[in-house]
């Protein structure tokens, strides 16, 4: 599972991954994720990923690309709406249910925010 190619008009990307691996795309290009590493995805350039391990857990780390950022705060939502915050400074559980956010919302959040999704 992973998101659908997409390019950030407003901030770049690094995920390190703690646990199962990625495959993730950047320009079409195709790099392999594992354990104990750290991809780069710059704002501007089309990307997307998906997970290619039965548990695949991550820090995400999102940073600004100019001095003015519009949409931080609508960024932040998004986050909130396909997560939850961290509740220990432990890995949590596995949700028990399987826990799929509604497309059409995810689309409309992502726009709002500087996303643009890129046409299969």
């Amino acid at each position: 599972m992973g998101p659908p190619p997409h390019i950030h008009l407003y901030e770049h990307e690094c995920f390190y991954i703690i646990e199962g691996c990625l495959n993730a795309w950047v320009e079409g290009i195709k790099y392999d994720v594992p354990k104990d590493s750290l991809i780069f995805l710059p704002a501007g350039r089309a990307h997307w990923f998906v997970s290619t391990a039965p548990v695949t857990r991550m820090i995400s780390l999102t940073v600004t690309a100019k001095p003015e950022f519009p949409a931080s705060h609508l960024n932040r939502k998004f986050f909130e709406y396909i997560g939850r915050p961290a509740e220990a400074m432990t890995l949590p559980d596995m949700p028990k249910e399987d826990h799929r956010p509604d497309p059409k919302v995810l689309m409309q959040m992502t726009e709002e925010a500087g996303t643009q999704p890129l046409s299969g």
